[in-house]
């Protein structure tokens, strides 16, 4: 009796006779190479029909070794795979998936010439492969080879979809990859590829004396798969009518959904429980949408739903998905702002699918999903834990996480320390309830990354301590705060402590002290001389193609003031934005004008050269947004203008995105003006992810100064002013966009289309 891993509900018990067993292992052998002297790595839970079959019947009835792991992660695995000779490793896609990740993510650290060397030599490989049956992937990534052992030659899945295109870069590397598809109910009976014709994508075809039909094949030849043979179970173990509801005139109804192509090779499409139909009549599976976004690396897991909400008179069904940042990856490329990364990226990965298949909503939570013990994600623990928002919502967390204690958290939280930086927190965050070392200072608490470096700073006052930049922006959690402050105890200037100002320190104090830095003195103090003249001529001739090919039209110019310090603060559609409003203006604005830039973009050899004649100040805001706020007001207390994209990034399909509290903090505290800015049609003409330019219309219309300085920073409802002066700004914006050529610029409420 074998019990079913409980995706969608309570396990069932499954009665398997041994006639099945028999059957069930005479027929995997005619498809795979099992071979004496092969090593079988062992990681599939022993209790599970997959690990009974590859990892305990087939190597006995071929004379294969098996190796156990002790415990599953990375570090056993490939110490394991080296030290025991291991030939074939069965496993869930899960593990492969990680064991690919590592691989491409150590070849996206290598310099760019020797990842395009990397991507044309697996291309090679693979076609090379295909065409002729020679596998040079094993000598030409032999590195590869000898980090899992250098015997590892056969990867075979199972229990679960596998996606074709990491099966294709095993294959490329020189691996075989088999993978099969059967339930537990059918003991391996089902479809599977045989090594003489392995079809990369496909579950296979069916085992010998396995029979399989679609039945109600719909016009595209797709239904539910059936299965019948002599490796069927005799029944659910007491439970006559759950046995009854599959098992039919000897065909075991299976749930899921599936076609075949013409040579007779099965392909799972999804779950015939798990299909959503949305109230257009559309039908989408989830695990292909899944798929989809998951081609971001900033996301760890996901699970699309189907979502009900009410739209007026009706109920409309729409795609919401729950999502689990890859934490660790994020705090690689030193971000810590989680929910900026992953927007960008649905919205970037929505372009590209049909408008019913997008997400229109999704939370994001620090708790993994949960799962079987083979690794399938249990959609209906998610579906009951979840409350979806309205259509559109922005990410927002999950209910409550299940917090850890780890080792040393007493021994820290004891600190005086420690609860001088809670106090902090408490008193920015206006958290109800206790705080927890597990607490994720953006996801749970609602630090935003202005206000992430507000927190930093009235911590450093507060202890009279100093945290470097760089590591104070890879916190994530309350804990690692703490021992951030822990490791800088003794070192400040005045490390018997210090005092938190009512109210703590303001943006103000922060601006207000920034008079100098290194970057700002080099890139603002010296001018590039001669050469500004140079690089404005060149942007007059790129003004003047713009009109010819873009039809680039500009009004509203008259609005700029003459002389700086103000803002300039446009919406981003394009690659080309910041040229196109950068070669429309008049010298006389443009010898004022800077602004700053991504430092792996503006530094180092000609791109410093560049960025110097560009008067773009390179400066990571993603690792010390306090400095690069300084240097915006360094650059506005010369009396300069700044050109500030307050979205932050582009936007994927042309809409306006939310827009960011830097330019509203910047001009509230410094008492300027902002000088809002429409872009139109930029994004027809090179957008986001797009490979090459597109001739199309593109209009700049420059609105009047909003004065930001008298504004009130007192928010009804619990927002601050600043959110409420990036709205204003927004929908200035907006309006800019909706107007007419010939229209008279001012200002008037238009309604959100969104």
């Amino acid at each position: 009796i074998f019990y079913t891993s409980g995706t969608t509900g309570k396990p069932k018990g499954v009665v398997i006779e041994h006639g099945a067993v028999a059957a069930g292992v005479l027929s995997l052998k005619q498809y795979i190479e099992f071979i004496p002297g092969d090593n079988v790595l062992a990681v599939v839970p022993a209790h599970h029909v997959f690990a009974s079959l590859a990892n305990i019947l087939m190597p006995l009835a071929t004379g294969a070794g098996v190796t156990y792991l002790r415990a599953l992660n990375s570090v056993e695995l490939l110490k394991t795979l080296q030290r025991a000779r291991v030939t074939i490793f069965p496993a869930v896609p899960q593990v492969f998936y990680l064991l690919h990740k590592k691989i491409f993510e150590e070849v996206g650290r290598k310099p760019r010439p020797v990842r395009l060397i990397f991507r044309a030599l697996l291309r090679l490989s693979f076609l090379l492969r295909q065409a002729t049956g020679l596998n040079m992937g094993r000598k030409i990534f032999s590195r590869v080879h000898q980090t899992f052992g250098g015997h590892l030659r056969l990867l075979i899945s199972a229990a679960s979809y596998f996606d074709p295109k990491i099966i294709r870069d095993f294959y490329a590397l020189g691996f075989t990859v088999q993978q099969g598809y059967a339930l537990t109910e059918t003991f391996g009976g089902g479809a599977f590829t045989p090594y003489f014709k392995n079809v990369i994508g496909s579950a296979g075809i069916p085992g010998p004396g396995v029979k399989v039909k679609i039945v109600d094949p719909d016009e595209a030849g797709e239904g539910e798969l059936a299965i019948s043979g002599p490796t069927l179970m005799r029944g659910y173990f007491n439970n006559p009518e759950a046995t009854a509801q599959v098992l039919r005139d000897g065909w075991f109804h299976t749930g899921d959904l599936g076609r075949m192509d013409t040579g007779g090779n099965y392909y799972i499409t999804g779950r015939k429980k798990e299909l959503i139909v949305l109230s257009s009549g559309k039908k989408v599976y989830p695990e292909e949408v899944e798929r989809h976004y998951m081609q971001s690396q900033h996301i760890k897991e996901m699970c699309v739903l189907g979502a009900a909400d009410s739209t007026g008179y009706a109920q409309s069904e729409r795609l919401h998905a729950v999502i689990v940042p890859d934490f660790d990856y994020l705090k690689q490329l030193k971000i810590v702002n989680s929910r900026e990364a992953i927007r960008s990226d649905v919205e970037l990965l929505s372009v590209s699918l049909p408008r019913y298949k997008r997400i229109l909503s999704y939370d994001i939570q620090t708790e993994p999903l949960p799962r079987t013990s083979t690794k399938k994600l249990q959609r209906w623990l998610v579906q009951k834990q979840q409350a979806p928002g309205p259509a559109g919502a922005a990410a927002s967390s999950a209910p409550a996480a299940q917090y850890n204690f780890v080792e040393g958290d007493e021994r820290l939280l004891e600190q005086e320390a420690s609860r001088r930086v809670l106090d902090v927190i408490r008193q920015l965050s206006r958290a109800e309830g206790e705080l927890h070392p597990d607490m994720n200072l953006e996801l749970d608490l609602g630090f935003d990354s202005l206000q992430r470096t507000e927190l930093i700073v009235n911590i450093e006052q507060a202890l009279g301590v100093r945290l470097d930049a760089a590591a104070a922006s890879q916190v994530l959690t309350v804990r690692e705060l703490l021992r951030a402050v822990e490791g800088k105890l003794g070192e400040g200037p005045s490390a018997g402590g210090g005092h938190t100002a009512a109210g703590g320190v303001t943006w103000k104090e922060m601006l207000d002290s920034a008079n100098s830095d290194e970057v700002a003195d080099e890139y603002v103090h010296k001018s590039p001389g001669v050469l500004t003249y140079v690089y404005f001529l060149l942007l007059k001739l790129f003004l003047l193609s713009s009109k010819i090919l873009f039809r680039l039209k500009v009004r509203g110019i008259d609005n700029l003031p003459p002389a700086g310090p103000y803002l300039i603060c446009p919406n981003h559609q394009s690659y080309l934005d910041g040229l196109l409003v950068t070669a429309v203006l008049p010298y006389s604005i443009f010898k004022q004008l800077y602004s700053l830039g991504y430092t792996p973009f503006f530094s180092g050899g000609l791109k410093d050269s560049i960025a110097r004649i560009g008067k773009v100040v390179p400066i990571d805001a993603n690792t010390d947004l306090v400095r690069a706020m300084k240097v915006s007001a360094i650059i506005l207390k010369a009396n300069k203008i700044l050109l500030i994209f307050p979205e932050g990034g582009l936007s994927c399909d042309g809409q306006l995105q939310s827009f960011k509290k830097g330019a509203p903090v910047l001009a509230q505290e410094l008492g300027l003006s902002v000088v809002p800015t429409a872009i139109k049609g930029s994004f027809n003409v090179w957008r986001k992810g797009a490979n090459r330019i597109h001739l199309a219309p593109v209009e700049i219309v420059f609105g009047k100064p909003l004065d930001f300085k008298a504004q009130e920073l007192q928010a009804p409802g619990g927002d601050d002013g600043y959110t409420l002066l990036a709205q204003k700004l927004k929908d200035e914006v907006r309006r800019l966009m909706s107007t007419t050529p010939g229209a008279q610029v001012e200002h008037e409420e238009v309604a959100d289309p969104g």
